[in-house]
């Protein structure tokens, strides 16, 4: 059974060879576990039903009922409706603008062709959405037992980067998903691939009700049909790049991919960059940032940078986290096996005709206007909070640069400076303020870490020495601090150095989500000791509890979390006054934990519980914690 990531990479790659070498096997295994998967649900659903009516039989022999068989009668309802419930599990069909094909005909014309050549289903929906992608979805109408919408969707972005014929490469190979080509067994497997992961997000969520049943059998049955399925996902993406070579052309369709990375990456670094700073200085949103972005991807790519782009892009390696084999990889699989040491020749010329204009047409600048106001109308309220916070952060940054002009800043405001510098202005105006600010207190570890972010972003290596110093000062930037080293060694291709961060990390967050665990609830088993929150902190938590009545008693201490003992995790214990808790005391008890959240303002960590019925256990825990008692109302 595949578990850790190491152990779901060794299963595949175990896999992959096993379906080189004996292809008929791998694949009567493979059918087999899908076979496995509906027999199970299957079973589980005859006995349960079949143990309903064995109750009714039986009442209805006897004549006589029982409250326990009542209950258990219940019991199995519920279950059987949780499991009928999830098999049925409705997916929200992708968003988009539906396109049609009296305002599109080229596009459709397009789709029929390459469907016929290809063999496809009929496509249900072709939307249009505002995402640099391109992608088909198949949706199940009855859960498990399949019949299914198929969608095509396209984004705006995607289509305004490329040229006509780079389009037709790229759709290619995404219909190319759906292609009777792949074999009906392929085309099987591939939906059940994505619908077992709906499946085991929805029945692995019943902890109650009967989940039980199922959660032992997913968590096996889950990740060793993704395993085993994986291999055959990765065979069809390098199939369906086949199909495009040979329709669309090997050399078109490795430009297309060339393409989409390389305006991708340039609306990541000049269009998003500069129209976040636009936040900053007006108070509303521009009302045309589709339109805006056709002609930031109309313009010629800097050469320089496209070269270095592409090679960062062909120096990255094939991993097991995702089907989809490196670029790399897929450019040897058409036919250019040296691609990385001739990335020039892939550089696609510029947009003169975007295949937006030719395959939309005279529709374009409506769809365009529709993109956009749908844009305007879900970015403005974050727009009006962040052009908000800038006005606020330009405020007092002034008032800080004002300061310095008369006396040296503390720490504190050092480093409030460089952070405001670092969010309103540029990397280049930041790196000097916090390579001051570690001159002065060479150990202060959250600028380590936010200047050696700042030189990763403007490829300056020195700073992954300054990252791993600020999680060796201080552990809670650990992880953080491994996403930021792995992403920047993986882009460069540098799998052998990046890999130790990524398992790093991956402990580091097991390590935190046990501990987010330890810190939502108390047990039995709990260690408290006295608490670690400063005297004003605890004095405003006293001001509170004695607005409210119905605290009897309160308590405070620190909660030690064994996944990770150095973090503070305090713990309010509030013992309440019963006649509060005579009518509906659930009620009572919730309504009691959110009055007193709402009216406090805490800065540390802190899990506030009700001493009543199922936490009664932990009154005695904390009264034996030396200074716990922080109030208590007076009689």
């Amino acid at each position: 059974m595949a578990e850790t990531r190491e152990e779901f990479t060794a299963l595949v790659k175990r896999l992959e060879g096993e379906s080189k070498r004996e292809p008929g096997a791998y694949r009567f295994w493979l059918g087999a576990l899908a076979v496995i998967g509906y027999a199970y649900i299957l079973f589980m659903l005859l006995l349960l039903l079949g143990l309903l009516a064995g109750m009714v039989l039986f009442a209805v022999n006897t004549g006589r009922v029982y409250v326990g068989e009542i209950k258990i009668f219940f019991f199995l309802l519920v279950v059987i409706y949780v499991i009928l419930r999830s098999l049925w599990v409705t997916v929200p069909p992708p968003e988009g603008i539906a396109l049609q094909r009296a305002e599109a005909p080229q596009l459709f014309e397009l789709i029929d062709s390459i469907s016929r050549a290809l063999k496809t289903p009929r496509l249900d929906h072709v939307l249009l959405t505002g995402d640099f992608n391109a992608a088909v979805a198949q949706l199940p109408r009855l859960g498990l037992f399949g019949v299914y919408k198929n969608y095509l969707i396209l984004g705006y972005p995607l289509l305004q980067a490329v040229s006509p014929e780079q389009f037709r490469a790229i759709l290619t190979h995404e219909m190319g998903h759906l292609s009777e080509q792949h074999g009906r067994f392929g085309i099987w497997i591939w939906r059940l691939r994505e619908t077992w992961g709906r499946l085991v997000a929805g029945l692995s969520g019943h902890d109650g009700k009967g989940g039980f049943l199922f959660n032992w059998f997913l968590r096996w049955y889950g990740p060793y049909f993704m395993a085993y399925s994986f291999v055959l996902a990765r065979a069809d993406e390098y199939a369906a790049d086949r199909y495009s070579g040979q329709l669309a052309g090997a050399q078109n369709f490795a430009e297309s991919l060339a393409a989409i990375r390389l305006r991708d990456t340039y609306l990541d670094k000049a269009f998003w960059p500069a129209l976040s700073k636009l936040m900053q200085e007006h108070p509303m949103p521009p009302h045309d940032p589709f339109t805006r972005m056709a002609a930031t991807l109309k313009q010629p790519l800097p050469a320089d940078d496209a070269r270095k782009w592409l090679g960062m892009a062909l120096a990255q390696q094939t991993d097991y986290d995702d089907t989809h084999p490196a670029l790399r990889d897929r450019l040897a699989a058409l036919g250019f096996p040296d691609a990385a040491k001739t990335p020039e020749r892939f550089i696609p010329a510029p947009v003169t005709t975007s295949a937006a204009e030719h395959y939309l047409g005279i529709g374009l600048p409506g769809l365009t206007e529709k993109l956009n106001t749908g844009w305007v109308k879900s970015i403005t309220p974050t727009w009006e909070k962040e052009y908000q916070e800038a006005q606020d952060g330009k405020a007092r940054l002034q008032v800080l640069e004002t300061k310095l002009a008369d006396a040296p800043l503390t720490q504190d405001e050092a480093w409030e400076r460089a952070t405001l510098v670092a969010h309103l202005r540029e990397n280049a105006e930041a790196i000097p303020l916090l390579r001051a600010l570690l001159a002065i207190w060479p150990e202060y570890a959250p600028a380590k870490l936010m200047l050696g972010k700042l030189l990763l972003d403007e490829e300056d290596e020195s700073g992954l020495g300054l990252i791993q110093e600020a999680m060796g000062k201080n552990s809670e930037f650990e992880l953080v601090g491994c996403q930021l080293i792995y992403g920047y060694l993986k882009l460069r291709g540098r799998d052998g150095e990046a890999e130790p961060f990524l398992q790093r990390g991956i402990k580091r967050h097991e390590q935190e989500q046990q501990a987010d665990t330890e810190a939502s609830h108390v047990t039995g088993r709990d260690r408290f000791v006295s608490p670690e929150m400063p005297a004003d902190a605890v004095a405003h938590l006293v001001s509170v509890l004695r607005e409210i009545p119905e605290v009897k008693t309160a308590y405070l201490v620190r909660k030690i979390l064994p996944a990770m003992p150095q973090r503070v995790c305090h713990v309010l214990a509030i013992k309440p006054k019963f006649k509060a808790l005579l009518l509906d005391e659930d009620d009572a008890v919730q309504k009691l934990v959110t009055r007193i959240t709402e009216h406090l303002q805490l800065d540390h960590e802190t899990l506030i519980i009700v001493l009543y019925k199922n936490t009664l256990f932990a009154e005695k825990m904390v009264k034996q914690v030396e200074g716990s008692v922080i109030y208590q109302k007076a009689e």
